[in-house]
């Protein structure tokens, strides 16, 4: 089954990502529906019945402290070939990066791969620009106004993800309170 760690974004961030997400410039795209908006932590692809225990078990092992999330900008990745358009977050002290990088190193014997982290929750899929250029289109996200909107992380999930027609349909398999 597909899984992931991930932390849920509150009703209050999800209104912000909607708000956001009506303003975003016209072209051919495909909007997150915010009841699904999560900051993935660490994807851990394919895992096995087995493999799903072991990650419970190291979760479970796991002391970390709850913090306070940020999210203050919009954008895109790669502006060369824009597909992803995402809100930005931060947090205080670099708490988020602290985590990722502990679930990282005790996840490394089951899922090897290691891939650079950027605290973003994605709130659209672009398919086409149609007739607006890529420079056009950046400079109207960049434009948007995001309201700054900051919540406390108390728990981690680790997910499954089902793809259905309509989209990805996710799980919590585990959640993990954060002290």
């Amino acid at each position: 089954m597909r899984c992931f760690i991930a932390i849920d974004t509150p009703p209050e961030v999800r209104e912000e990502i909607s708000k956001v997400q009506d303003n975003l410039p016209d072209v051919k795209m495909k909007k997150v529906d915010p009841d699904n908006a999560h900051i993935t932590l660490k994807f851990l692809g394919d895992l096995r019945e087995g493999q799903v225990k072991d990650v419970k078990e190291i979760l479970k092992r796991k002391n970390f402290k709850k913090f306070k999330l940020f999210f203050d900008k919009i954008g895109v990745f790669n502006p060369d070939f824009i597909k992803v358009v995402w809100l930005g977050l931060k947090s205080e002290g670099g708490e988020i990066f602290r985590l990722v990088s502990e679930i990282e190193e005790k996840m490394k014997d089951i899922v090897g791969e290691k891939k650079n982290f950027y605290p973003h929750v994605t709130i659209a899929r672009v398919n086409n620009l149609s007739d607006m250029g890529k420079e056009e289109y950046i400079s109207k996200i960049k434009n948007l106004k995001v309201k700054p909107c900051e919540f406390i992380v108390d728990n981690i999930k680790l997910k499954k993800s089902d793809l259905d027609k309509g989209g990805p349909v996710y799980s919590d398999l585990y959640i993990m309170k954060l002290d």
